[in-house]
Parts: structure tokens; C-alpha cells; sequence
């Protein structure tokens, strides 16, 4: 998917419960998952407390 894409799912997996995620197909739950998992990645790197190397 491209990363222009990512928005739509990203924003229905963070505000979907899990019965609604568990009723959907297996491809499309995974899509969902990973969209919302970039998206947090992405919000987490850009946090001032999150460089936790340095």
C-alpha cells in the first residue's frame, strides 16, 4: 500500500474496537494493523522524549 494511503486505515484501526477489526477479512485486518502500526511508529519518532539512544 502506499504510504499516501496509510491515513484511511491507520485512522479506522486507532478508533475501531476489536470486534469490529475481528469481523473483517484476514487481508484487509492486516492492512488495518499495519497502517496503524506505521502511523504510531511515525508519531512516537517524531515525540522530544523519544530518543532514548542519545
Amino acid at each position: 500500500m502506499p504510504q499516501r494511503r496509510l491515513g484511511e486505515p491507520a485512522k479506522y484501526g486507532m478508533r475501531a474496537d476489536a470486534s469490529a477489526l475481528r469481523r473483517h477479512g484476514g487481508g484487509r485486518r492486516l492492512a488495518t494493523l499495519l497502517a496503524t502500526i506505521r502511523f504510531l511508529e511515525g508519531k512516537w519518532s517524531m515525540t522530544p522524549w523519544s530518543c532514548w539512544i542519545c
